[in-house]
């Protein structure tokens, strides 16, 4: 994530250098209570601006073209049958279905308020779907949906440090639940795996052993500050070259991000230098892998340490209770599978969701997933009943719902500047200069 561009010298500073004493310039009037705090912003070229309108219109047609021709191959069916399977579903199961996503988004709740302290169920809830909502309507929206969540985060008071650390771990934590998701894979697979074809079988133990070797090097550079130094030394010389690369490529992604949390009306301080750009590890794209990981871990540690029980509970919680989801949308539109069988392309699925190459992952994750279960015998019509059921609960309602509490913040957020502040908080007057006493604060 880059880091916004630097704030301009405080009147005076600069002419206190110059021999000759300039006039005090006069004192600015501090913006009125919910004013918008003017940031300076590096513009983007018109190369850079069509590049990024390409990446977008790309991202959709690769996620049409997975979902209207891809899936239907995959399975040999067509959406006519997949659409009149689907119809059948009652009202009552849709029902029951709905109200498991929302449970396993209320247990998400727990990890945000592990990594952020002072955070109510409702906050995170709200701003889980809110932030959700952005990142599945753009590919790699996730950096919007990141600026999103930073700016509601500001807007209650949360101080920066506080809320780019509770970024950063929660970025962590997802990526350690994805990378063990194959290891359970394997592991509820191979009891059966005289009856699962053999290549079934040994991708599983593929992705249980890289999934493994990922989670550990986490692990290591979370636990110790030694293996932080040598697994940095080590993912330097491998991959370092690729890894700025691609940093330097989201850059502007992220800038991007910031501006539409402040476009959206995050007066808070979410587009300055210690907001959303410091959110993501290492601002400076040309920094080496060493140094991000001992950054990440000076950044964590102390919330991992003593919240390690609520950030894993809410995570467990969450991907556990939307395997029930996955394993109800194939049961009611007919999927008699092995619950194992069924896990294993969950696994496959949710793993798949990081591939920012659509919006949310959408088509690449029901693909994947699909394939899955094709390959373990499952029909092909109710195989994509199931991805698509369930690709409508995990992703398309995500957006209107995400819509409702966008609205419902920028509706309630002021309400929160007369409340005590929270753990964490950012302090303010109850002057009318709040919104610039909140950007004072500093990491």
């Amino acid at each position: 994530m880059t880091r916004a561009a630097e704030a301009p010298e405080p009147p005076g500073r600069a002419e206190s250098a110059a021999p000759t004493a300039s006039p005090t310039p006069p004192m600015q009037p501090a913006p009125r209570r919910g004013a918008t705090v003017p940031t300076s912003r590096v513009p983007l070229s018109a190369g850079e601006r069509i590049r990024r309108g390409a990446q977008v219109v790309v991202g959709f047609a690769l996620a049409g073209a997975l979902m209207y021709w891809a899936l239907p191959w995959i399975t040999n069916t067509s959406w006519p049958q997949v659409i009149s399977i689907i119809d059948d579903v009652g009202w009552e199961t849709f029902a029951l279905l709905l109200g498991l996503m929302f449970l396993g988004l209320y247990c998400y709740t727990f990890t945000l308020k592990g990594s952020l302290p002072g955070l109510t169920h409702g906050q995170a809830l709200m701003a889980n779907l809110a932030g959700s909502g952005v990142s599945n309507v753009l590919p790699g929206g996730g950096a919007f949906g990141a600026a999103l969540t930073y700016a509601m985060f500001r807007s209650w008071r949360f101080s920066h440090r506080s809320i780019s650390t509770s970024i950063i771990v929660t970025t962590v934590w997802n990526l350690l639940a994805r990378v063990l998701l194959p290891v359970a894979a394997a592991a509820v697979l191979l009891p059966e795996r005289s009856v699962i074809p053999d290549a079934i079988i040994d991708g599983a133990l593929a992705g249980g052993v890289g999934g493994a070797v990922i989670a550990g090097l986490l692990v290591a550079v979370i636990a110790s500050r030694r293996a932080a130094h040598g697994v940095g030394r080590l993912v330097d010389r491998l991959f370092g070259p690729l890894v700025r690369r691609v940093r330097a490529g989201r850059r502007g992604a992220v800038s991007d991000g910031a501006g539409a949390a402040d476009g959206a009306g995050a007066a808070d301080g979410a587009d300055e230098a210690g907001g959303p750009a410091d959110a993501r590890l290492g601002a400076d794209n040309g920094q080496r892998v060493e140094a991000l990981a001992l950054d990440l871990r000076e950044k964590i540690i102390e919330v991992v340490s003593r919240r390690w029980a609520f950030l894993t509970f809410g995570l467990a919680g969450f991907m556990g209770v939307y395997f029930l989801l996955f394993l109800g949308c194939a049961r009611a539109v007919g999927l008699d599978l092995g619950w194992p069988h069924v896990f294993a392309a969950y696994a496959v699925g949710r793993l798949l969701t990081a591939v920012a190459v659509t919006p949310g992952g959408i088509g690449v994750s029901e693909a994947g997933a699909a394939a899955v279960l094709v390959a373990l015998g499952a029909p092909g019509d109710v195989t994509a009943a199931t991805v698509t059921l369930f690709a409508l609960f995990s992703f398309l309602l995500e957006i209107p719902f995400g819509a409702v509490a966008g609205v419902l913040w920028m509706a309630t957020r002021d309400l929160y500047r007369r409340r005590p502040a929270p753990p964490g908080a950012a302090p303010v007057s109850d002057g009318a200069a709040a919104p610039a006493a909140l950007d004072a604060e500093r990491p």
